[in-house]
């Protein structure tokens, strides 16, 4: 049931990155060797792909990355928004964001203003009153209430 879920929110999730990408997608390419794209070390023979202003959309890291306050390990995919700002990552450690404690391997959905967009509840989660239970997909509004 766990890896069902997950991949149900991989795939819900790529869906809507790549849905969100299509028409500002410029390019992609496969790297021949460990590149630094906008600071970041991407893994040699992984596919990025680009936006049309030559900034990175998605990738696998080559090295563990602190991004927007999250670690991200090596080999884990990183999907940003065209600003730069993170749109999908998969927790490394136990993080807490915007006030809520995630325990590493949370998959999270962010918005372009870095507010979380839903994640993948691994355990029993509280929020704002709310318990989640394990598999459960939450999502937040623009403003970081919970709406599912």
């Amino acid at each position: 049931m766990k890896n069902t879920v997950i991949l149900c929110f991989c795939i819900i999730f790529s869906f809507t990155a790549l849905n969100s990408c299509k028409s500002k997608h410029a390019k992609s390419e496969i790297l021949k060797e460990d590149k630094i794209i906008d600071g970041i070390k991407f893994k040699a023979e992984n596919k990025v792909s680009y936006f049309k202003n030559g900034k990175i959309n998605m990738g696998t890291l080559a090295e563990d990355k602190m991004i927007q306050g999250i670690k991200i390990k090596s080999g884990e995919s990183l999907v940003l928004y065209e600003n730069g700002s993170l749109m999908a990552a998969k927790l490394s450690e136990d993080t807490e964001l915007q006030g809520i404690k995630f325990k590493a391997g949370t998959l999270l959905g962010f918005y372009e203003n870095g507010k979380i967009k839903s994640c993948t509840v691994i355990e029993p989660l509280e929020i704002k009153g709310k318990t989640l239970k394990p598999g459960t997909i939450a999502r937040f509004d623009e403003k970081g209430d919970v709406i599912q």
